[in-house]
């Protein structure tokens, strides 16, 4: 199995936020760390990273990912086809 770099586990965090916000479902770190198969010390860093820059905000007992986040969503996205 490849070792995922971190703008790979960035993106995965911010697809799976955005399909769980699609399907109405809450956002829970716990599910989401499931949903992309990590463990928690090393998802908690990278989510950690992603709140702390603003690309994610806590709603109450939630999350949402905010327009600097979508943003850098599309950015790894359109990195991802870039690379081989």
């Amino acid at each position: 199995m490849k070792k995922r770099s971190d703008w790979e586990i960035y993106l995965a965090i911010l697809e799976n936020l955005n399909e769980m916000k699609n399907k109405g479902n809450k956002i829970i770190k716990t599910n989401v760390m499931h949903e992309i198969n990590m463990n928690w010390k090393s998802f908690n860093k990278h989510f950690i990273y992603l709140e702390k820059n603003q690309f994610l905000k806590k709603n109450n007992d939630d999350y949402e990912i905010t327009k600097k986040g979508q943003e850098l969503h599309q950015t790894l996205k359109t990195l991802k086809t870039q690379l081989p």
